[in-house]
C-alpha cells in the first residue's frame, strides 16, 4: 500500500487519537476524539481497538516513544502494516 497526495484528499484535514489501557476508555476516548473533530472540523481517523492486554505485552505505541512526531509515525506505520495484512 502506497499513501501520495489525492486530488479528493486535497485541503481535508484529519484528527488521528492513540488509544490505549482496556476497552471502556478507549470508548471514552473514541467520544472525546470525535468531540474534538467536530470542534475542529476534521475528519476523525479511527484506530482499531487494541486489546487490553497489548499494553502489557509492549505493544502499545504510547510507552515506547518519546516525541509526538515519533508517535504519528509509529501509529501511522502500524495503521499500514494492518491495511497490508487486510486485518
Amino acid at each position: 500500500l502506497r499513501c501520495g497526495r489525492s486530488a479528493e484528499l486535497e485541503g481535508e484535514r484529519f484528527l488521528w487519537y492513540a488509544p490505549h489501557s482496556g476497552f471502556s476508555n478507549q470508548v471514552g476516548e473514541l467520544r472525546n476524539a470525535a468531540v474534538a473533530a467536530a470542534l475542529l472540523n476534521r475528519t476523525l481517523v479511527v484506530p482499531p481497538v487494541l486489546d487490553h492486554h497489548a499494553v502489557a505485552l509492549g505493544s502499545c505505541p504510547k510507552f515506547r516513544v518519546a516525541e509526538p512526531s515519533d508517535l504519528r509515525a509509529a501509529v501511522w506505520d502500524h495503521a499500514m502494516q494492518l491495511l497490508r495484512e487486510q486485518r
